[in-house]
Formats: C-alpha cells, structure tokens, sequence
C-alpha cells in the first residue's frame, strides 16, 4: 500500500506506525517507496539508538543523513542531542529531475559505486509500459549532465566521450526518474522515449529473444 501510494502522489510520503524492527524501517523506504519513516516506540523503550537505526540503514544501502540539522531549539547542555534528531532517507529510492528534486546530482554521484574506470552501467526503461529499452553507460559528468538537461546523457567506452542519447536522430530519451539499485553500482533511467530507442530502427534493443518458456526463439 505504502508503494502505490508513493508512485502515486507528487508529495513527500512518510511511513509511520507499526515499527517494530529495524528492518520495518529499511522495508519502509526500499519496498515501500517512502521518502522517511517515522518510528517512535523502539527508540523511546531502549530498544535501538537513532545511531543504530541509521547505522542498520547505511549498510544496506539507503544514505540517511539527520533531518533539520543536529539540534533543535530548546536543546539544553548535556541534552542527548542525536537522540532527538529524526531519521530519514537522503533521497527516497526514487529521484526524479521532472519532479521537486529529492537528490542533487552531486549526492547521487558522491553514493554511486563506479566501477575502475569510473563509469556506472545504466539501464533505460520506458516509463509508459516498463519496456527495456537500453543498457549504457555512465560516468559522473553524463550524470550531471542527465540532471541538468533532461535528457538521457551517456559515456561512450569506445568513443571515449560523452553523448546525448538522440543527438544525431533526434530520438531523445526525456529523463522521468532516475532509480538506484540496492548495492548503489547500477543505475536506472526511467525516460520518455521519442521514436525508436535501438540503433536498428527497432523500439528496445532487447528484440530478439534467446529462450522463451514453452515457445520458440525468435
């Protein structure tokens, strides 16, 4: 339910109630789509720190970060300043330049796991039906560049240069959301693709099929 929700509103969304666990925090923000999780009853009872809870979120994969600053008014000396500080993801999982942007590039960027040579694989899905379209390439610039112009921005390994998916043919991929994966070391471009998004003049690159349960290859 928290799912359906977060994709459908346009508003931050915040999963509360029925927190008993650590793990109904992480499930909060990575199955559920929230964009922070409220939880009360297992810090008030001793149960875990706010350190804790964010330590447990940290290494699997949600950044988190306090919300509003380390303090608050009315913060007297000696107060236990991280236990009033609330939890919430950095991002979401989902971050989308068409929509309020929930992470700057540079945040997305400092998170994402480059491989040795400093590029990302990216893959690109058609916002309208989920259709795979491509898998590419990215470095930290083609990112940058994705947020800042909208459209699809690539590393190409053996031209060794940045390109705007559309460029030359004028199929453009306007970027919708931009998704990462669980381990942060794969990206995912949600886009609005403009014509056909494979080189061959067919809609997706994956065209052709190497095995079909109860049917024949193609």
């Amino acid at each position: 339910l928290t799912r359906a929700v977060a994709d459908a509103v346009r508003i931050p969304v915040i999963a509360s109630g029925g927190v008993g666990t650590l793990a109904h925090l992480l499930e909060g923000v990575t199955a559920g789509g929230a964009d922070a999780v409220l939880a009360a009853s297992i810090f008030h009872y001793g149960e875990h720190t706010v350190g804790e809870a964010k330590e447990y979120l940290r290494r699997h994969g949600v950044p988190v970060r306090p919300a509003g600053g380390h303090t608050f008014q009315g913060d007297t000396p000696g107060s236990n300043r991280e236990s009033r500080d609330r939890v919430s993801p950095a991002s979401g999982d989902r971050v989308s330049p068409a929509r309020r942007g929930r992470m700057t590039a540079e945040e997305l960027i400092g998170q994402v796991k480059f491989d040795d040579r400093g590029l990302v694989p990216v893959v690109t899905q058609d916002v309208g039906d989920n259709a795979v379209l491509m898998v590419a390439w990215a470095n930290a610039e083609a990112i940058r560049r994705t947020f800042t112009g909208g459209h699809a921005t690539y590393w190409s390994r053996s031209r060794k240069s940045l390109w705007v998916k559309g460029e030359t043919s004028g199929h453009f991929q306007d970027v919708e959301e931009i998704r990462y994966d669980c381990d942060v070391d794969t990206l995912l471009y949600r886009v609005r693709q403009k014509g056909p998004a494979c080189h061959t003049g067919e809609r997706t690159c994956f065209y052709r099929s190497a095995y079909r349960r109860g049917g024949e290859t193609e």
